[in-house]
């Protein structure tokens, strides 16, 4: 299935939601994985990115970088501001570093960020080694719950010539530089943030938890029965209804 933007623009709208997927990430995992943006107000405007080097091929990734995504979703914002008095943002993994980055640095105009699987410390279980493998070297028939949302939230076509995942290690690393300065700078963190932390993430550390709750604007709340990619659905009825509701704060 092509992985496209989802875009849906009101000139009349004073409020815009801007949706930030991770890296390698589709904006379809805020369609299907967690369905959130049909829960948007209709009279709303809606961006839903997908970041320069996704929804290709391997060597397409290893082309893009850092800096080409961050300036992809920095533009985005500023134009969303420059026709909409409120802009929210919402983060999946590597999106909600740039969610929590333009708060810290925009501030203004930003109701509240909403934010899932925030790895202000990465780490890389043996599940989340174990679900790449099988991504690669298995019939997505027989993908388990877990390994199933990974493959269907990703947006490269992956190859089982390994070698050529070697060109994305600078990648990786400006990721990891990424989760290091954010979580550096959490403290100044002056917005209304609401955080969905999976108990069962194999890619992200429950040290980040730490660092979230070094701002007091940041209102925590732990998925029990989720991984990064995958929501139980009684976890995720949870995390639309908060989604939901902050919304509707914004409407009154």
């Amino acid at each position: 299935m092509p992985h496209h933007e989802y875009v849906r623009l009101n000139p009349e709208a004073d409020v815009a939601v801007l949706f930030l997927h991770g890296i390698v990430g589709s904006p379809r995992h805020f369609e299907h994985r967690l369905p959130l943006i049909h829960l948007v107000p209709e009279q709303w405007s809606v961006y839903s990115v997908l970041l320069p080097g996704h929804g290709g091929s391997v060597e397409d990734f290893s082309a893009s970088t850092m800096q080409h995504w961050k300036s992809y979703v920095w533009s985005i914002f500023e134009a969303l501001r420059q026709g909409h008095q409120k802009v929210i943002l919402v983060g999946h993994s590597m999106g909600t570093l740039f969610a929590l980055q333009l708060a810290i640095e925009k501030g203004e105009g930003i109701p509240f960020l909403f934010l899932l699987a925030c790895p202000l410390c990465p780490q890389v279980s043996f599940a989340a080694i174990r679900h790449s493998v099988s991504l690669i070297t298995s019939n997505p028939a027989r993908l388990n719950d877990a390994q199933t949302a990974m493959y269907q939230s990703g947006s490269v076509v992956l190859t089982k010539k390994l070698w050529k995942y070697i060109p994305w290690v600078p990648n990786l690393l400006s990721l990891l530089r990424e989760c290091r300065k954010t979580r550096k700078n959490m403290g100044k963190l002056k917005i209304k943030t609401l955080v969905f932390q999976s108990q069962k993430d194999e890619l992200v550390s429950h040290r980040s938890e730490k660092y979230l709750k070094t701002s007091p604007y940041v209102h925590l709340f732990e998925l029990k029965k989720s991984t990064h990619f995958f929501y139980e659905e009684g976890d995720k009825h949870f995390v639309q209804q908060n989604f939901v509701d902050a919304c509707n704060e914004v409407s009154r």
